[in-house]
């Protein structure tokens, strides 16, 4: 049985992924256990775009991609996404 957080995520990103976004999760995992992440993912409904693996664990990390990506950290409860000015770190010219 899912949790209420777990049934209010699987809505949002169904949501976020239905209005055009394409969501990718981010994993520390090995690529060898590729497989076993993406059966919990489809275990679990998440409708999904891309699963990257192998990402380096804890510390500040970069993610260089063209055309610009833009990305969301987990830190508690997802709400829905929102259109705000931000400062973020980018490489320089």
């Amino acid at each position: 049985m899912k949790t209420e957080e777990e049934v209010d995520l699987i809505e949002k990103i169904t949501k976020w992924c239905n209005k055009g976004y394409f969501m990718s999760f981010i994993a520390s995992r090995l690529e060898s256990h590729r497989n076993l992440a993406e059966k919990w993912l489809k275990n679990h409904d998440f409708n999904y775009g891309g699963l990257l693996m192998g990402k380096t664990r804890g510390g500040n990390y970069q993610w260089i991609e063209t055309p610009i990506v833009y990305a969301t950290c987990y830190e508690g409860k997802f709400s829905d996404l929102i259109e705000t000015k931000a400062s973020i770190q980018v490489f320089e010219k």
